[in-house]
C-alpha cells in the first residue's frame, strides 16, 4: 500500500518547513483554498480534509484562508444544533416587535 493521508501530509509539512519531522511538533492550522504543497489529487469531500490545513505561521497571505468554508461550516453547525431548515438573511429587530 501507499502512504496514508497523514503520511502524505507529514511529507508536505517537512517540505514546507524544510526540516524533517522526527518527533512531536505543535502547529496551529487554518483551512486554506489550496492544498498543502506536494499533495497531489487532494480529497475534495464536503468536509474539508486535512490536505487543505496549512500552518498559520507559514501562511504568507491571509487571503489564502478559505473564509467561505468556515462560513458554511458555522451555518451547518447552527442549522443542525437548532434544527433550522435554512439560514437566511433577515432584519434584526428588538424585543418590542415580539410584544
Amino acid at each position: 500500500g501507499g502512504l496514508s493521508t497523514f503520511g502524505k501530509r507529514a511529507q508536505a509539512l517537512e517540505k514546507l518547513l524544510d526540516v524533517p519531522i522526527r518527533s512531536r511538533m505543535k502547529f496551529r492550522f487554518v483551512v486554506t483554498k489550496k492544498s498543502l504543497p506536494g499533495i497531489q489529487n487532494p480529497s475534495k469531500s464536503g468536509v474539508k480534509p486535512i490536505d487543505f490545513m496549512f500552518p498559520v505561521d507559514m501562511l504568507s497571505d491571509k487571503k489564502e484562508i478559505d473564509l467561505d468554508w468556515y462560513k458554511d461550516m458555522i451555518e451547518n453547525y447552527i442549522q443542525g444544533a437548532f434544527g433550522l431548515p435554512k439560514i437566511g438573511e433577515t432584519q434584526q429587530t428588538g424585543l418590542d416587535s415580539w410584544m
